[in-house]
Order: C-alpha cells, then structure tokens, then sequence
C-alpha cells in the first residue's frame, strides 16, 4: 500500500501526483506535462493531447495513458513515482492520423500526421 496516487486533468494535459508528505499531511505535484501541438485545420492553433483515461499496472511499475486528441497512448515508468519516465509510445487514431484534415505543424513548420498500425 502507497501513500500515492494520480490524477489525469483531461484539457492541461497533466498528470498530477498526490501523496502523503513525512509530516502527514497531503500534498500534490505536476508529475507529467504533455505539451499541445502546433497545428492546421483545427479549430485552434494548438492541440492539447486530452487526457481521457488512465491505468496503472497491476505491479505498480508502468501509468498508460491515453491522449485522445493526438491519438497516442502513452507507457510511463512510475517506479519512482515523484519522477515517471516514458518508456513506450503508439498512435492508434486521434486527429492526428494520416488522411485527416488536421495536421501537426513540426517546429521547422514542416507538416506531418501518424501513421495508425492495424491493431488485431
């Protein structure tokens, strides 16, 4: 049993960390921050990822997220849970897959959209 957990703030795209503190009281921390997209053809100029769901590992090891705008879910290593590591990335949809009017401008303003792999 951890004295730790997290919240998933849907439109900031953040997952906030909270835990009991050595005096015991509870206290609370931004522990991932996914940034938004520079984007066209959207209805603003930047995309947030929106974070919709999330899961933690049985084991305690791994916090898989979803960014429902983007279209990626995301594995990070939470065995340290003050400093979570992303480990793994796959887009399987989001407005950002190839075919979509929507798309991801890179920061040399080139664009570009995700190739989705036939998920079985």
């Amino acid at each position: 049993s951890k004295d730790t957990g997290y919240v998933g703030c849907a439109l900031t795209s953040n997952m906030v960390r909270f835990f009991k503190t050595a005096d015991g009281s509870w206290s609370h921390e931004v522990a991932i921050s996914i940034e938004p997209l520079k984007v066209r053809n959207w209805m603003l100029p930047e995309m947030p990822g929106l974070i919709t769901d999330f899961v933690i590992s049985l084991d305690d090891r791994y916090l898989y997220l979803v960014n429902w705008l983007h279209g990626d879910i995301r594995q990070y290593n939470i065995e340290d849970p003050a400093k979570p590591v992303l480990a793994g990335q796959v887009f399987v949809g989001g407005l950002l897959q190839k075919g979509s009017d929507v798309v991801y401008v890179t920061d040399d303003d080139k664009e570009e959209q995700y190739a989705v792999p036939q998920v079985k």
